[in-house]
Formats: structure tokens, sequence, C-alpha cells
């Protein structure tokens, strides 16, 4: 099942760090407790435990193979996040609401304009004649 992640960056909070790093430790396959390193990443360090904000992407396997153990550190990750969020109104992917917008990018609020545009002249051509 692949998540969507989007969210402002945070600073992730003591218990919560400590949570990751206890599930990296315990439950992670992928963790070499020998040299402290990911198995996947060879000799460099699990980047999980020194993660600092919230705004860096999870490593696949931590999120679709030990974050489901800890249902409430998910919900802080992964599900809390979802919450600001809207579709875009051309392109349809989620993006994080700032006031009352409705496009995500740019270049999306230009399309979506031209659309309306295009519309609204279509309509009063139909009512003209």
């Amino acid at each position: 099942m692949k998540r969507l992640i989007v969210r402002e960056p945070r600073k992730l909070s003591p218990a919560e760090l400590r949570d990751i790093r206890s599930l990296v430790k315990t439950m992670c396959a992928n963790y070499n407790k020998t040299y402290n390193c990911c198995a996947l990443l060879d000799d460099y360090g699990c980047y999980m435990l020194s993660k600092q904000l919230a705004d860096r992407k999870l490593c696949k396997y931590f999120e679709n193979a030990v974050l489901p153990l800890n249902s409430e550190l998910e919900r802080v990750l992964v599900y809390c996040a979802l919450r600001n969020t809207k579709p875009c109104a051309v392109c349809s992917r989620k993006f994080t609401l700032k006031g009352r917008q409705i496009y995500c990018s740019p270049k999306c609020k230009k399309k979506g304009m031209r659309i309306k545009e295009r519309d609204k002249k279509r309509k009063q051509r139909l009512d003209k004649g």
C-alpha cells in the first residue's frame, strides 16, 4: 500500500525519537547491531537513527514493515500529516493547505484559470445564440 506523506517540517519530540530508535534497534531486520549500520545502505549508518525533522522521507522498509508495530507513532508520522491536505483541482495531487487555495502550484493555478475562463466563454457563446 503506497502512502503519500505530505507535511510541514517539524521537530520530532524526544519521545518520538526514542520510539523510532527503539523500533529500529529491536525490530528492523536490516539493522546490523554489531556495526550500527543498515544492511541496505552498506557501510552507512541507518538514517532513521539520526532523524531530527519530520519532513525527511521514511525508510521504505521501516515504513512498511516496522512502523505498523507502533500504531501511535505511525499515526503521528503518517496519518496526522494527511489531516491538513487537499487534492489539487487540476492534477488531484495532495498538498498542504495554506488558507483557501485550491491549486497545489502556480503551474496548476495557471492551468486551472485557463480551464475556468474557457468554460465561462463557452457558456457565454451558448447563451448568446
